[in-house]
């Protein structure tokens, strides 16, 4: 989200990949939680907000950007609430936690 706001294009595309990771990790770790296939849940869930992302920083495009990415959050929070873990709330950050990390595009600095 971060890096999507500073139009840092390259980085976004770096963790959206790394967010797929994240995604098919959960999938290895947790295989079946209850009695939902995880992998194939997950995969279901997210595989057009990814996508929709994806598109954004392709296009450059800041406003679709937001737009996918709010939808990708959304996405999630209705994942966790479906699992009864709706404690987990994500959100489009706010501002930037990271003070060790900048995610202006280079040619910014």
């Amino acid at each position: 989200g971060l890096a999507g706001r500073a139009k840092n294009w390259t980085y976004a595309l770096y963790e959206i990949n790394e967010l797929r990771n994240a995604f098919a990790r959960v999938g290895r770790t947790i295989p079946i939680y209850r009695t939902t296939d995880m992998t194939t849940f997950i995969g279901t869930l997210t595989a057009e907000p990814l996508i929709a992302v994806e598109q954004a920083i392709h296009a450059r495009d800041s406003h679709q950007f937001a737009v996918a990415y709010a939808h990708l959050t959304d996405t999630c929070n209705a994942c966790h609430r479906s699992q009864d873990h709706a404690a987990i709330v994500i959100q489009v950050p706010r501002s930037d936690p990271y003070p060790d990390q900048d995610f202006r595009p280079q040619s910014a600095r």
